[in-house]
């Protein structure tokens, strides 16, 4: 007897890519809750169980109980069960600032040709839109971290280029749409495409 196909839905399949995409050993300020803590979760779970994040208030590695409750996946003892530390956003932007956090995790809701992310609205901003609940934190963690991590849906092909007042900075985009390691970006030196199959892009 076969089995049944499993199924399950874009953003499910796009928090099992950027698990995927953590490495062991190394630092993460993750923004809010939704699909980037699922993955970073998922990923503590199954693949790399020594790396350490920081949720986007400024809580140190916790452990927390699951499930969690959608509205409580920050600033409630639940989320923030057996952490290392209980900080602030402005003390993990102060660890940004100075080297110590290696990934942000974003979520987004689109991401244009140039790497710019939106995480507010979609539609005409000046006439008929639909507004999100916004970035919160994401500006900071893209600005601060050494490589950014942002899944959600591209807005043409994803070019990236990387910015004169960053130059250490990296972007790297998840779009679950097709499920294979090109739709990862990374833009390191000049422009990254995402239809470019080089085989020593990281």
């Amino acid at each position: 007897m076969s089995e049944k196909a499993t199924y399950f839905n874009e953003r499910e399949h796009q928090i099992c890519l950027v698990a995927r995409m953590i490495e062991d050993a190394r630092t993460y300020w993750v923004a809010g809750g939704g699909s980037p803590m699922a993955a970073i979760l998922l990923a503590k779970k199954l693949y790399t169980p020594n790396a350490v994040y920081v949720t986007e208030d400024g809580v140190v590695n916790p452990e927390p109980m699951l499930p969690l409750d959608p509205i409580m996946t920050m600033v409630s003892a639940r989320s923030s069960y057996r952490a290392l530390q209980w900080g602030t956003m402005n003390s993990v932007g102060f660890q940004a600032q100075i080297g110590l956090m290696d990934y942000g995790i974003l979520n987004t809701l689109q991401v244009d040709p140039y790497g710019n992310i939106n995480s507010t609205a979609l539609g005409d901003y000046e006439g008929e839109h639909r507004r999100f609940g916004g970035p919160g934190g994401a500006d900071s963690i893209a600005a601060n971290c050494w490589k950014t991590v942002a899944s959600g849906h591209a807005v043409g092909a994803v070019r990236l280029r990387r910015p004169a007042s960053a130059p250490h900075r990296r972007l790297a985009f998840c779009d679950g749409r097709s499920g294979t390691e090109r739709d990862v970006v990374q833009a390191e030196d000049g422009i990254a495409d995402r239809d470019t199959r080089d085989a020593d892009r990281r």
